[in-house]
């Protein structure tokens, strides 16, 4: 059921988690008129992803596997913002189509772009891959990166299957992205 709240007093309770850091908004990216109908909302992650599993009211709620994929991909953001902090003109965002099409996370440096896309389990799906391709067609000089739980990297076409691990580890600011 839908709260029936304003959405100016939803966006006043966002920005006051926002200023107490315990929420952070990343914004969508938009480095060039698009092909495609971009969204405008930002996506909002858990400056802790421990902070979303805790909000979740039971054990079995916390354990389903939504809640397990968004521990995820707050965690990955956690990692990205701070190597993007330590990392000279490197920005942080996501990309989404009005039609629901979307990539995770978008890395713009002065290097390039790289599109990265959490997922959980050992398999892509290509609905998994959707965002990444699309991506692709608009930005074809872009590094796809898929995060999974797969023992060692692997190419699917231009996308390269990361092990979540080891890629939240790779992560060192002042560093290339691992990839």
């Amino acid at each position: 059921q839908l709260a029936d709240v304003r959405k100016s007093t939803v966006m006043d309770w966002l920005d006051l988690l926002e200023s107490m850091f315990l929420v952070a908004r990343v914004p969508v990216f938009s480095a060039r008129p698009s092909r495609r109908a971009l969204a405008a909302q930002p996506k909002f992650y858990f400056a802790d992803s421990g902070i979303a599993i805790a909000f979740r009211p039971t054990d079995k709620a916390r354990e389903a596997p939504d809640a397990i994929g968004a521990a995820r991909e707050g965690l990955v953001y956690q990692h990205l913002a701070a190597w993007c902090e330590g990392t000279r003109d490197a920005r942080l965002s996501t990309w989404r189509t009005t039609g629901g099409v979307e990539v995770d996370f978008v890395v713009e440096t002065t290097d390039g772009l790289v599109a990265i896309e959490v997922k959980s389990g050992r398999t892509l799906r290509p609905a998994d891959r959707r965002g990444l391709l699309a991506f692709h067609d608009e930005f074809p000089d872009a590094t796809l990166i898929a995060l999974a739980d797969v023992g060692v990297p692997e190419r699917q076409g231009p996308i390269t299957v990361i092990p979540f691990a080891s890629f939240l580890t790779g992560i060192v600011p002042g560093s290339a992205l691992p990839a």
